[in-house]
This record gives structure tokens, C-alpha cells and sequence, in this order.
């Protein structure tokens, strides 16, 4: 995503886009405002939480994501999710924890091999292969937690792949492998919990009724997210955007095998002249202006599309 890549590169870089990014939350100007409001939201009505103010979550976030100058949790971030998405999950768990550390909330039981469970085929296969390579030593452990979960093979095939004697035999050393994991997982100084490993009952996240509405209208209103910015990779102002795109046009139609009328109907009426007015300059009536006008955005869009097409197609061979 375009998007995510221009912001990370952002909030790495740029002070001054930090410094509004996570501390200036008025409604016209891009920020976190929107996923500070739905947290406090959630947190007061879930647990009667009311304990942050919005620099408090600007703050906590912040000191995460830049995680003493590494900026190692912010490329946490995975393509799959839209930016925003995952922004606010972090931001949510991360306050949750702050509320557990300062005793706001009970603290949770502790994470035992018997109370957790891993995520399993909720991780792709090559990030398993990463993860047991790094935190596994090898041996028949390591092995049936490698044929499970990095080549998601069948109890049949791990049976006689490993030479056991039955499917009670495959039980019982599974069942010690996953626990060799979820010790270490839990005994590790990195953050698992969330990543590989879960309790089996979780607390119960209750959203806020008006998550979406709210996340939709940060997209719309604030967001550097449309159309021209995924496609040409630059975000402009509405300003920018109407005089580069006159600029633009005005030299492009001059390359189109038009007629120098089907040119002025287009130039002329983007640039906002009334049908009225072109109709009588050109000497026709108004329906026929409107036509034209309406007929030469369709050829234009069809065309670049076709012209799209055969670009693929040409790169398929």
C-alpha cells in the first residue's frame, strides 16, 4: 500500500508531521484524533475505564511505535492490514497494558502452558519456519512442530514421516512439542502473547457502535488514501490537484487524434464553462454540448483502459 509506505516513511523522517500526527487532533487535520476518541470510548464502556486523555494515547503510542530510536515496532506493520486498522490495534492493546501496569484493571492470571494455546494455522507457514528456527532448538521437537506448522502435513504422514508407533504416540509427543513452545514463548523477554500464542479465554474487546463509521469518515475526510495518491504515489491539496490536473490535460488532449471542436468541448468544459455558454460559441445547441461532452469522456476512459490491457497482455508473453 502506497498509504502505509508514505506514512511510515513520515513519521520516521518528518518532525514536524509526527508532532500533528499524534498531537494535533483537531477534525480538520490528519491525525490519530479519530482512533483516540473510539479507544477512550471502548475502554469506558468495556471497563469503566476513564483514566486517558488523547496525548496520553498520543504519548504511549508514540514511545512504542518509535521504540528508542529503532522504529522497530512501527515495521512491524504487515500489508495485509490497512494502516489505520492495525494503528488503532495496537494503540487499544497498548493502553489496556498501561491500565493493567498501573492496577486500573485486575492483573491477568499468569500465562502457563495449560491456560494459553497457540495460533497455529493463523500464521503462515513461512513466518512458523522463522519463529521455530529462532526460538526452537532442534530435535524430534522441532521437528513435529515443523511438519505441523510449516509444512502442514497430515497425522498420517507425521506417523510415518517420524516413525512412530500409532496415533497416541503422535498425540502424546505433540502435545510436549507445543508445550516446549509455549514455555519459551512465555519465558521469552519479547511480546508473543497476541503473535503466536493466546489465552484460551481472552478478555472480551467490546467495540464501539460507531468504530466504522468513525474509521470511514477518518478515510474520507482526513485520510491520504484516494485515488490519486494510490495510483501516482504523491497526495496533493484539492488546489494542487485542480491545476496540476488543467496542466496535465490541456497538454495531453493535444496528442489525441481529435478535431480541434471535440478539443474545445472537452478543455472548455473542465475548466467549468456552462453548457449555455459553449454552445453558443461553438454554434450548437445545448443538448448537443452535453452529448459530445458525455460521449468523449467515455471513449477517453475506455480507451486508457484498453490501452491498460494491452500493456498487460503484452508483458504476459
Amino acid at each position: 500500500m502506497l498509504e502505509a509506505r508514505y506514512l511510515i516513511d513520515k513519521i520516521k523522517n518528518d518532525k514536524n508531521f509526527v508532532n500533528y500526527f499524534f498531537y494535533d487532533y483537531r477534525d480538520d487535520c490528519y491525525n490519530i484524533g479519530p482512533i483516540c476518541k473510539i479507544i477512550i470510548s471502548c475502554l469506558k464502556r468495556s471497563y469503566g475505564c476513564d483514566v486517558y486523555s488523547y496525548e496520553d494515547i498520543g504519548t504511549f503510542l508514540y514511545v512504542k511505535l518509535w521504540d528508542g530510536g529503532t522504529w522497530h515496532n512501527l515495521d512491524t506493520y504487515r500489508e495485509e492490514y490497512g494502516f489505520f486498522t492495525w494503528l488503532f490495534k495496537v494503540a487499544y492493546n497498548l493502553m489496556i497494558k498501561k491500565a493493567e501496569e498501573i492496577g486500573y484493571f485486575k492483573t491477568k492470571r499468569k500465562l502457563t502452558p495449560g491456560n494459553t494455546r497457540l495460533l497455529a494455522n493463523k500464521v503462515s507457514p513461512e513466518d512458523w519456519e522463522m519463529y521455530l528456527d529462532v526460538l526452537m532448538p532442534k530435535g524430534e521437537h522441532y521437528e513435529m512442530l515443523k511438519h505441523i506448522y510449516v509444512n502442514r502435513k497430515k497425522t498420517d504422514e507425521i506417523i510415518k514421516k517420524m516413525h512412530l508407533a500409532d496415533e497416541k504416540e503422535y498425540k502424546s509427543l505433540r502435545h510436549r512439542a507445543e508445550n516446549h513452545l509455549k514455555t519459551i514463548l512465555i519465558e521469552s523477554e519479547e511480546d508473543y502473547e497476541g503473535i503466536l500464542i493466546t489465552e484460551k479465554s481472552p478478555r472480551c474487546v467490546v467495540w464501539h457502535p460507531d468504530y466504522e463509521r468513525l474509521m470511514e469518515e477518518q478515510c474520507v475526510d482526513n485520510s491520504l488514501d484516494n485515488p490519486i495518491g494510490d495510483v501516482v504515489g504523491v497526495w496533493l491539496s484539492d488546489a494542487e490537484v485542480e491545476s496540476e490536473a488543467g496542466v496535465f490535460l490541456s497538454k495531453f488532449v493535444h496528442f489525441l487524434k481529435w478535431s480541434e471542436t471535440d478539443i474545445c468541448v472537452i478543455l472548455e468544459r473542465c475548466k467549468g464553462t456552462s453548457p449555455e455558454s459553449l454552445a453558443k460559441k461553438l454554434g450548437r445547441r445545448r443538448d448537443w454540448v452535453d452529448t459530445r461532452y458525455s460521449r468523449l469522456k467515455k471513449k477517453f476512459l475506455k480507451a486508457f483502459d484498453l490501452w491498460v490491457n494491452h500493456f498487460e497482455r503484452a508483458h504476459k508473453k
